[in-house]
């Protein structure tokens, strides 16, 4: 926005600064509103009083563009091996003063900032704004319409983790993946209408131009600010993923009969060197073909319940043996590079 410098001279008055139906708004002055002025010099030369106006100035306020882009988020967002549908959240603003009657667009892309542990990375609008993934979000695929000093609206950078075993191998924690949502003002509705462009040849008071105004963000793309472009970084992170190993026993008489007792093991292990693993939960069905063993169910492992489903949900009801479908040993803690594991045993029928 320009700025218009007043001096003085003599008894100088200047004239009332002329505003046709113009509003200031959050951004400022709307583009396109005129701006004109006129001086006046009033003096007295040979006892004679006189005034002598000013040249008339005036100018076209230029079209600002502003988009700003803010991580709404936690620090990092923890991430687990081969799982889906993580969010990182973020709000987009425009504060530019395009006049209301024009459409302003932004088209919305995702900039990977290190090696790659993410997969299927999409941008949803989130329609309820809650930060969430949810079924009312709408899938971004075309250049979004920001109305100038509306509130900001909620958007979400969704991705999936790449299964464990890979190069990096997302099994091993504190992997970290940053994103950048970035916002670059647009010619049109259409992918295809390009970037919008800001005016190159200097200012032209008869003219509303294009001025970029934003400020640097964080994706590599902008190389200088202002240029139309803004952006902000959210951060996925690796957590260890619990090993689970299972086994069975002989039965008593050595072998796996009719009347043998076996013995179920699940052990579970975190490889995590630096965090506890907590609201841990290690369940097994009863397999066909058997029932549980009374007495048989033991949880090791810090603050593990040993419970039992009879088919009505988890209780610590263990009685009778042969209603018994399934055991658990729930809301337990796994320390770091620790473990923890739960055995039962099933008589063969």
């Amino acid at each position: 926005m320009k700025r218009m410098l007043r001096t003085t001279l003599a008894t100088f008055a200047a004239a009332a600064l002329v505003l046709t139906a113009g509003q200031a708004f959050a951004a400022g002055t709307e583009a396109g509103q005129s701006i004109s002025n006129t001086a006046s010099v009033d003096y007295t030369i040979g006892g004679t009083p006189t005034t002598t106006p000013s040249n008339p100035t005036s100018f076209l306020v230029d079209r600002m563009i502003n988009p700003v882009v803010v991580y709404t988020g936690a620090a990092t967002v923890t991430v687990v091996a081969g799982a889906t549908n993580y969010v990182l959240p973020f709000t987009i603003q425009n504060l530019s003063n395009t006049p209301l009657a024009t459409n302003e667009y932004f088209n919305l892309t995702t900039s990977e900032v290190t090696a790659n542990i993410m997969q299927n990375v999409e941008i949803y609008r989130d329609v309820n704004g809650d930060g969430l993934l949810d079924g009312g979000d709408t899938l971004v695929l075309a250049p979004v319409l920001l109305v100038r000093d509306a509130a900001p609206l909620e958007y979400l950078i969704v991705a999936d983790v790449l299964a464990a075993g890979g190069a990096p191998d997302t099994a091993t924690p504190g992997l970290t993946a940053p994103y950048d949502l970035v916002a670059t003002a647009w010619a049109g509705a259409l992918v295809g209408d390009g970037a919008l462009a800001a005016d190159g040849d200097g200012n032209d008071a008869a003219a509303s131009e294009i001025v970029f105004a934003d400020a640097q963000g964080t994706a590599s793309v902008e190389v200088a600010a202002p240029d139309g472009i803004h952006s902000a970084r959210g951060t996925y992170i690796t957590a260890a993923t619990l090993g689970v190993a299972k086994s069975v026993s002989n039965g008593v008489s050595g072998y796996q009969i009719p009347g043998d007792v076996v013995t179920y093991t699940i052990a579970v292990t975190n490889s995590d060197s630096v965090n506890a693993a907590t609201a841990v939960t290690i369940s097994d069905a009863i397999p066909g073909f058997t029932l549980y063993s009374l007495g048989t169910l033991t949880c090791t492992g810090a603050g593990f319940t040993a419970e039992y489903d009879h088919g009505a949900g988890f209780s610590t009801t263990e009685a009778p043996a042969n209603t018994v479908t399934a055991v658990r040993c729930s809301g337990g803690s796994i320390a770091a590079s620790g473990n923890a594991s739960m055995a039962f045993g099933a008589a063969i029928q």
